[in-house]
This record gives structure tokens, sequence and C-alpha cells, in this order.
């Protein structure tokens, strides 16, 4: 009769374990990161409709592949980091390949990144006041295990306008000759 028990016992526990193991998902969260883009920011002028960020380079830390869904842009003053516009969003599908460190191809390009800045400009030239447009990117992974990641940058725009000396601003200046 112990034996009985005992194997009845153990058929249990084992059927709990493989049942409640089944629905779990061992899939870990995208560790995404945005590691470079080009350029920094942009000089608009009046009448300026769109900027254009020629590349961005995500990195997936981790081995999850993941996709990236949407992309969110919020405009800020610089000078009083209030919110000047929001509510841009666009619905988007980038797969991105995990790795490790030294993973060369687990590095995603995406080429030619345009946003729309009319309501910006008007705003930047109106109230002599920069911006800085923060791009929030968000997605899960590729395994549809729902596991969500979000990374964000800063892309600067900046005004220039007729009074402005353009080669003055890309020159190195000296700050102190100590």
């Amino acid at each position: 009769m112990r034996k009985f028990l005992m194997f009845v016992l153990v058929a249990i526990f084992a059927s709990v374990i493989f049942f409640s193991c089944n629905k779990v998902s061992i899939t870990m969260e995208p560790e995404v990161e945005i590691i470079w883009f080009d350029p920094l920011g942009w000089y608009v002028v009046p009448g300026d409709n769109i900027v254009e960020i020629d590349e961005i380079h995500f990195k997936v830390w981790n081995y999850v592949d993941s996709r990236i869904k949407q992309m969110d842009v919020e405009f800020r003053s610089i000078r009083t980091g209030e919110v000047v516009t929001t509510g841009l969003s666009w619905g988007l599908d980038i797969f991105l390949t995990g790795g490790d460190d030294d993973c060369a191809t687990c590095i995603t390009e995406v080429y030619n990144v345009y946003i729309p800045v009319k309501d910006v400009v008007d705003y930047m030239f109106s109230e002599d006041d920069n911006t800085i447009a923060f791009l929030t990117f968000s997605g899960e992974d590729a395994y549809g295990d729902e596991k969500q990641f979000s990374v964000s940058m800063q892309y600067s725009i900046i005004m220039l306008s007729d009074t402005t000396d353009t080669t003055s601003a890309f020159e190195p200046r000296v700050i102190s000759n100590k």
C-alpha cells in the first residue's frame, strides 16, 4: 500500500510541475540600447517641416530577439523644460537580433528617420527658444511572450536665423588655456 501511495504522490507532484512549467514563460526581457545616432541634432529655419536622423544603431545586450513596435516623439523647450508638443506616434516593425558583447551582427542600423517639426519650428521662432525631441522606441520580444522594452534618446533641434554665423557654430572654441 505504501508503494502505491508513494507512486500516486510522485505522479501528482510530477503532473503539477509539468502543467505549471508549461504555462510559465522563461524568456527574459530584451535589454535594448541605442548605442549611436547621427547627427546629434539639426538646425531649422522658418518654414521647415521635417528633420531627418540619418542613422540610429540599436543593440540587444542579451540573447532575446526583439521587435520595435512603436516610436513616440515629445518636444520640450530647452529654456523652460516644458512640453511644447506631444502625441506624435508611429507604428513600426523593426526586427532586432539578440546577442552578447562580442556579437558584431547584433547591431541593427535604422536609416532615414523623419520627424515632422512644422508646429515645433513655428513655436521656436515665435518664442525664440530651441527644443529637444525625446524619441522613445518601444517593443517586445520576438517570441510572442510579450516581454516589453522601451529605449529613449534626445535629439536637439536648434534655430538657425539669418543673423547666426553658421561657420563659427562648428568651430572648436578654447574655454581655458590653463
